[in-house]
């Protein structure tokens, strides 16, 4: 690898120097829709990216975990269950807790259409994709709640009427996975068009269960898109998409990263058939768990997109209905002793929105009114079952009941409306002002009812799991947000701006099993009952009280100024931006130190500022060098306390998962070869950030014991190939240099935690993939 990827780029870097130089090679227009009409990305006032469908295809951006690579600023994290656990975060701030109650702080939208959770675009491929734009900072005012840290929006690829095309690929990797995709365009008629895509994948895992001849993280998916555009007149358009993903992987577990040397002793009674790996490392790729855990995903929509040019006004309506399920059944003590599993499940989390609009547009004023409405119910099952080992076991005069020891039912029903408007106005001819205002109502009614098998003691079967509270509750959120920014244009091809914003982030109520409190739990064996609540006489339990389940909005100021130009005759791209960025009642998961048990709480703050930068250099007609760098300061509000007893205050700590430093350098070289059709592809994208902490628990003597920083790390991907009119033979490399990112760092009761051991768990990305693509184009 040290000598390949040297040589690699030395031939991208002579074939630039020797090739034929363009006369005027400059850099291609990005049209962005992040004001709700289609317009320059160099003429917007906030900072954003858009990343074009040949970014994602050369770089082999197949899933929203390979993303971060091409979009520095944006990181992304997955836990296990990847529906409930995977989160984005934009500058510092994001989430990372498995917890279907708590809104994302980064949007996701598709087509137009919000997706309440990240994660439940975790199983679905990109497929026939347009363009990814990023939009950073608040987006509250265009886009709505949930937007306080900034928005991700997937574009499709509209159907065409200018022939009928298509492409057919097939991909094969390491670990015996291939990949399959093809779309067709179809216009019937100058009015009526069709465009279908699909896609498959299959082959084995990445990470082995020792002692099994088992993997995890397999490939099994399929998805596909129908497009229908029609446009009866030259003023009416109607774009109808409906798309279908299923999967049905094994996925996924964390890694034993630090062994106590205690373990052996505390997993030695029920030892009996399992497997510790011991010493723990990373570059084994081996994961401990009894069963093979299962990850199964449905997610099916249809979205209506109709859009008429009625004079001087333009009416859009988006309409949308999207069903998403899944189920995960996984080893959920992480060791080879087989204690406790869970069947995990969404049955239905379904959203039904619209949003309307009208604009306008005239010399000097662009506008645009608009109301949202949507309503989406979300059922969640959270089953634990004991495990054999357990089962064999007589504790407590045997009051260990066999087979499961609980389950809850969370229901949630969400109905969020809003009305919105937004203008540029042309002060002068180098001058604008824009300004837009939303006001959004949420109402969120949840639930969560126990169903606890009866054993020896009624009603403790559960036990040594706590016995929770159930809760039925409501919370009612309305909140304006709003903006406001001037842009000046120095010259044609070099704006600035400067923009103030205010995002709004809905309360909410917590789908964790503890969210309302532990019931009974044992106490701490040397401290006894934590405060809040009470000892039972000649027991190690303790009885705690009911906790509020619900928590309130979070809300973010901001305020950036930037620059955006193009220079040397369109050959040099050089953005810069400069923000501070103020969150109040900051949404936080804590381990909630009463009773030991999961829950959301508000928090003072937190500040994220910071300066990026983004150039892109035409360099000839067949070279272009991109770049980007972000420095980023995002921390805890300097007055945060400490979330539990006996730790030190949070003021002034860096946010998790925020690293100071990161950035991307990325080349693209395409030459034709000699007087053949042919023309040789090839470039690279070095991806790194510099350290950063994962999220631990706050328990009072837990965190005292572990260093939750992670080191900083860099990511390199390449590609190269040869194309004509009709094929396209690509080889590529993610992660070339085999880089283990942590994703995760915690610990768990079933590994001596209670006692104060060490052992250290992490979910890690994936490893170095190598592969080759091959493409026809009809």
């Amino acid at each position: 690898m040290k000598r390949c990827i040297p040589a690699l780029l030395g031939t991208v870097l002579a074939g630039a120097a020797t090739g034929a130089l363009a006369q005027d090679p400059t850099i291609e227009e990005v049209l962005v829709t992040a004001q709700k009409r289609e317009q320059s990305a160099q003429d917007v006032p906030i900072s954003l990216q858009a990343i074009s469908s040949a970014q994602l295809e050369s770089n082999k951006v197949d899933d929203i975990y390979d993303l971060q690579a091409v979009a520095p600023s944006l990181q992304i994290t997955a836990v296990d269950p990847p529906g409930q656990g995977t989160a984005f975060a934009l500058r510092g701030l994001g989430n990372s807790v498995f917890n279907m109650g708590f809104d994302p702080a980064v949007a996701t939208f598709v087509d137009g259409v919000y997706r309440s959770r990240s994660g439940l675009v975790a199983s679905t491929d990109f497929l026939d994709l347009e363009r990814i734009e990023v939009l950073k900072g608040p987006q509250g005012t265009l886009f709505g709640k949930n937007t306080t840290a900034g928005v991700v929006h997937m574009i499709s690829r509209k159907p065409s009427f200018d022939g009928t095309d298509g492409i057919v690929e097939v991909g094969f990797e390491e670990y015996s996975r291939y990949r399959m995709r093809g779309t067709i365009n179809m216009p019937f008629s100058d009015k009526l068009a069709v465009r279908l895509s699909g896609s498959y994948a299959d082959g084995s895992g990445w990470l082995d269960i020792v002692g099994s001849n088992q993997a995890i993280h397999d490939l099994n998916r399929k998805s596909g898109k129908l497009q229908v555009l029609y446009r009866p007149t030259e003023n009416l358009s109607i774009h109808l998409i409906g798309d279908y993903a299923k999967l049905d992987e094994i996925c996924c577990v964390p890694l034993r990263r630090v062994n106590d040397p205690r373990s052996a002793s505390t997993n030695g009674p029920l030892a009996v058939g399992g497997a510790i790996v011991d010493p723990p490392s990373f570059d084994n790729l081996l994961a401990e768990s009894n069963l093979p855990p299962a990850f199964h995903a449905d997610d099916a929509g249809v979205t209506l997109n109709v859009e008429w040019n009625a004079g001087p006004v333009t009416i859009t309506s988006i309409t949308a209905h999207r069903e998403y399920e899944d189920k995960t059944e996984k080893d959920n003590d992480f060791t080879g002793v087989d204690i406790l599993r869970s069947n995990q499940s969404l049955p239905a989390v379904r959203l039904t929105s619209e949003e309307l609009r009208v604009s306008g547009s005239s010399e000097r004023l662009d506008w645009v009114l608009g109301g949202y409405y949507s309503e989406e119910d979300i059922e969640l099952i959270n089953e634990f079952i004991w495990g054999s080992q357990i089962n064999q076991l007589q504790i407590f005069g045997g009051f260990l009941a066999p087979g499961r020891a609980f389950s809850h039912f969370f229901e949630q029903n969400i109905k969020s409306q809003a009305l919105f408007g937004h203008g540029t106005f042309k002060l002068s001819d180098r001058l604008k002002l824009t300004a837009g205002v939303r006001w959004s109502e949420d109402k969120k009614h949840g639930s969560m009812v126990s169903d606890q098998p009866p054993g020896a003691i009624l009603p403790f079967a559960s036990l040594p799991l706590a016995v929770v509270y159930d809760y039925d509750t409501r919370t009612k959120d309305s909140e304006p947000t709003y903006t406001a920014s001037l842009q000046y244009d120095f010259r044609d091809d070099v704006m600035g701006f400067a923009t103030y914003s205010r995002g709004y982030k809905s309360g909410g109520i917590s789908m964790t099993r503890d969210a309302a409190g532990s019931l009974l739990f044992f106490g701490n064996p040397v401290s006894g009952c934590p405060a809040g609540s009470v000892p039972i006489p000649a027991s190690p339990f303790c009885l705690g009280a009911p906790q509020d389940p619900t928590f309130k909005p979070e809300k973010a100021d901001h305020v950036e100024v930037g620059i955006k130009s193009d220079l040397l005759n369109r050959r040099l791209r050089v953005n810069a931006a400069a923000w501070y960025t103020d969150f109040k009642n900051l949404q936080y998961q804590i381990l909630r130190p009463a009773d030991g048990a999961f829950a959301v709480i508000n928090i003072e703050g937190a500040e994220s500022q910071g300066v990026e930068l983004e150039t892109i250099w035409k360099a000839t007609d067949s070279l272009s060098v991109s770049a980007s760098l972000q420095y980023l300061d995002a921390k805890f509000a300097n007055n945060v306390p400490a979330l539990t007893p006996g730790n030190d205050p949070l003021g002034g700590e860096t946010l998790p998962g925020a690293s100071e430093w990161s950035g991307n350098l990325g080349l693209d070289y395409k030459h034709a070869v000699g007087d053949t059709d042919w023309t040789l592809a090839a470039g690279g994208n070095l991806y790194f950030r510099t350290e950063y902490t994962n999220v631990g628990e706050p328990a009072a003597n837990l965190a005292s014991q572990f260093d939750l920083t992670e080191g900083g790390y860099s990511q390199l991907s390449l590609h190269a190939g040869l194309s004509n009119e009709h094929w396209d033979v690509t080889a590529w490399c993610r992660n070339c240099t085999d880089k283990r990112v942590i994703w995760s760092n915690f610990a768990i009761p079933f590994d001596g935690v209670l006692l104060g051991h060490s052992t250290r768990w992490s979910h890690i990305g994936e490893p170095r993939m190598l592969g080759v693509t091959i493409g026809y184009k009809f």
